[in-house]
């Protein structure tokens, strides 16, 4: 189990630039005059390259290749330039960028606590909880049997109370989960399992990752693949990390699936460029308005048929 991230922001990529021999421009007609893109020859381009097309964003570290469309982050570029596989890239960049996580040890990922459920937490659906799926136009017993949520009744904390508890289980052991109030009224909708009290962090992990084969649809809340289904998983929080990265190496197609009205675009971006480093294939698909977990069972049928290929 990988328990760190690759720190982008501290990777100074013009300091490794210099120190490999490589030259760059810091203006130039194929640079943006934002001041935070730097431009190189595009060792990806086919045909001699002497316009500096390749853009490096010194921000979120996304390249952009202006003339053969190459997009994705340093990481890909890295790659290309050394001829490393990915992990040797990131034992690069992490000798520079300070981990947030260190690696555990083998005795400590061998003597993780189980994580710690709130109190009042029943397996059973209660009946206020049952009442609030129904409102959404969810099937309770199905989301149920197939995912395993559970119930928080009333609890002394009134921002834990009165949630469905929805866990993340791997080999048949809840080892993170998140909750959703079924009031409306809380200000936090979504309330995660501390890092504290978890096995595994949430950041690490994408909801429903043991459904994907070859292609994987990435949505935004764990409601959005109760409606879609196997083969979508969510993030469940607003971060991408290395782990979440490397859930998805083996898939030949990735599909990015934000709200229409998503006010994270700049990380769902960040997304698409970290996962071209290991996939070819990634595509947005765009909703005309609401969420995936809006969508009516016709919609989502044909959504899948196109996708997968199958319904279910």
């Amino acid at each position: 189990m990988i328990d760190m991230k690759p720190t982008f922001s501290h990777f100074n990529i013009t300091a490794w630039l210099i120190s490999q021999g490589i030259p760059f421009s810091t203006e130039g007609p194929n640079i943006s005059r934002k001041g935070d893109w730097i431009g190189i020859n595009c060792p990806f381009c086919t045909s001699p390259d002497p316009s500096d097309h390749l853009g490096i964003n010194l921000n979120s570290k996304a390249i952009k290749c202006l003339r053969c469309d190459t997009k994705g982050t340093i990481i890909r570029l890295m790659m290309k330039l050394l001829r490393l596989p990915y992990d040797d890239v990131i034992e690069i960049i992490e000798e520079q960028a300070p981990r947030q996580l260190t690696p555990r040890t083998e005795k400590e990922r061998t003597s993780i606590p189980e994580t710690i459920l709130p109190l009042n937490t029943v397996d059973e659906l209660l009946p206020a909880h049952r009442q609030y799926l129904i409102n959404k136009n969810y099937n309770p017993d199905l989301i149920r049997d197939k995912y395993k949520i559970q119930s928080i009744g009333p609890v002394s904390n009134p921002f834990m109370e009165n949630r469905i508890l929805i866990p993340y289980i791997i080999n048949n052991r809840i080892v993170t989960y998140t909750t959703r109030d079924i009031s409306d009224q809380s200000p936090l909708r979504y309330m995660a399992c501390s890092d504290e009290s978890c096995t595994i962090p949430i950041d690490h992990l994408l909801y429903n990752i043991e459904t994907v084969k070859e292609v994987a649809v990435i949505v935004e809340g764990t409601s959005d693949v109760w409606r879609m289904g196997d083969g979508f998983v969510a993030m469940g929080s607003l971060i991408w990390s290395s782990a979440r990265l490397l859930a998805l190496r083996h898939c030949k197609r990735v599909i990015l699936m934000p709200d229409s009205e998503s006010h994270a675009q700049d990380m769902w971006e960040v997304v698409s460029y970290s996962l071209t480093s290991l996939i070819s294939d990634v595509q947005f698909a765009s909703l005309s308005e609401g969420d995936p977990g809006q969508l009516d069972e016709e919609t989502v049928r044909n959504f899948r048929q196109e996708i997968f290929g199958r319904i279910y």
